[in-house]
């Protein structure tokens, strides 16, 4: 048995390694925490929550209720469900770093863009990144080589392949001057070889 409000503390600790020490590791423990643990706590008919998830198959999952059952992670089982925005992306004084794929909006007032991400994982296999209000500028979109995709990522940029030198637990790094209107779709396929891969399509 796991409980849920310890994951919510480690998910709060890799937030605090990744702003000393930026890996992309630290974001794939993240991710599976996020989606195994933390998406499953809640029961989608209800929206109540649960205590602990046990880590073997077969087992019966207990939510509480609304009368007769609140445990003490309930609390915190609440608050976790708030987080899905919360370190899909950190920047530095130019970079950015897109360390999840989950539908959101970037709004960098400083650097004076827009940047929106419209994943739909798990039933598609494209992530689109979207932006605007861009005053021109160089700068390098960092985006996370989740470990899952192992050796099987490509790159497209304005419809044409791009090489690149990432690797999993690593960034896919491209760097240039980008512009109002540039798009990117990822689109990652279940099965490359055997392996997950990820395809990166910046149009």
């Amino acid at each position: 048995m796991t409980e849920t409000c310890n994951t919510y503390n480690m998910l709060k600790f890799t937030r605090h390694l990744f702003s000393w020490a930026p890996k992309a590791e630290y974001f794939d423990y993240y991710e599976r925490a996020l989606i195994n643990q933390i998406l499953t706590s809640i029961d989608p008919r209800t929206g109540q929550t649960t205590y602990k998830l046990g880590l073997y198959g077969g087992y019966f999952q207990p939510f509480c209720t609304l009368k007769d059952s609140f445990w003490c992670c309930t609390g915190t089982g609440f608050e976790n469900h708030v987080k899905y925005n919360d370190s899909i992306y950190f920047h530095d004084e130019r970079d950015v770093y897109v360390n999840l794929f989950i539908p959101s909006v970037l709004r960098w007032k400083e650097k004076g863009f827009v940047l929106r991400q419209e994943p739909r994982f798990p039933d598609d296999d494209r992530v689109t990144l979207v932006l605007s209000n861009v005053r021109p500028a160089r700068m390098a979109l960092r985006i996370r080589y989740p470990f899952w995709a192992e050796n099987c990522v490509r790159v497209r940029v304005n419809g044409r392949n791009l090489e690149h030198h990432g690797k999993p637990g690593s960034y896919i790094v491209i760097e240039r001057k980008w512009k109002s209107g540039d798009k990117w779709t990822f689109s990652s396929r279940l099965r490359c070889a055997w392996r997950e891969h990820l395809t990166i399509q910046i149009a």
